[in-house]
């Protein structure tokens, strides 16, 4: 199974998770890119090797996993208004079956944010959308998945959810890459593209930065996009043609940082 067709068919006849089907892709050797790859072997080099080239095992970092569960509280919050009203008791045990009293806090106070924020009378098209993206005959298929897709009237509205300690300043690369795909699925007069952030708290009433963020990302040319995929892609070529790659900085947010010899912890000093 290679190329765009093929990797969309089996896509789209896949009964299991997403997850599930990449894993598949990887133990079958199919060549796919995603931001995430793209992602790695911009920041360091011998993260992409170990994660994705010799497939080093490692602990799933906290951060990953609270993550993964506020997106799909997220998506099952978004359905619950798009159905009229909101029950936040299966969202708690969610939270309450994979975290204690804090970290469970912390994603209800990012759902109660997300709720208050949700923008209002628009369609909901989907949550935690997978797509499949052709970049051309001579490129890998790019694969994601988009957390959030609405729509009011003629304008389709794209939104990553981002969650942890601080709000960061994000990557509108990722964005750019899921618009481009709605743009050709769906074909609409207007897309748009949001980043939706939410800072973990322990208690609204007393916050006194603002938990939620968000952020618009302007519109770039896909001749633009595309050239940074193909950078991207020829530096993955020849980390797995050569075996070898530099490392990189921001180990303290690397996810192989444990099993990865070049990793420095070192504080900054300015």
């Amino acid at each position: 199974m290679h190329g765009y067709r093929a990797i969309s068919g089996a896509l789209s006849a896949w009964t299991g998770s997403f997850l599930d089907f990449i894993r598949q892709l990887d133990e079958d050797g199919v060549p796919y890119l995603s931001f995430s790859k793209i992602n790695a072997v911009e920041s360091c080099q011998q993260q992409y090797l170990l994660e994705y080239v010799k497939r080093t095992k490692f602990d799933e970092p906290g951060y990953y996993r609270k993550g993964t569960i506020f997106h799909r509280a997220a998506s099952l919050a978004y359905h619950q208004l798009g159905n009229g009203g909101l029950n936040m008791k299966p969202i708690e045990r969610l939270a309450q079956k994979h975290f204690d009293e804090e970290e469970t806090a912390h994603i209800l106070n990012a759902v109660k944010l997300l709720v208050d924020n949700a923008p209002a009378n628009h369609e909901l098209i989907a949550t935690e959308m997978p797509f499949v993206l052709s970049l051309g005959s001579r490129m890998p298929p790019l694969i994601g998945v988009i957390d959030l897709l609405l729509r009011k009237g003629d304008t389709f509205i794209v939104v990553d959810h981002k969650s942890g300690k601080n709000l960061y300043e994000q990557d509108g690369f990722q964005l750019h890459l899921y618009r481009e795909h709605v743009q050709r699925t769906f074909k609409p007069q207007r897309c748009r593209a949001y980043f939706d952030e939410y800072r973990w708290v322990n208690n609204l009433a007393r916050i006194r930065i603002p938990a939620f963020r968000r952020t618009p990302v302007r519109p770039k040319s896909w001749a633009t996009v595309l050239g940074r995929v193909q950078k991207g892609l020829k530096v993955m070529r020849r980390i797995e043609r050569t075996g070898e790659a530099d490392g990189g900085s921001g180990c303290y947010f690397c996810p192989v940082s444990d099993v990865c010899s070049k990793a420095t912890f070192e504080w900054n000093t300015w």
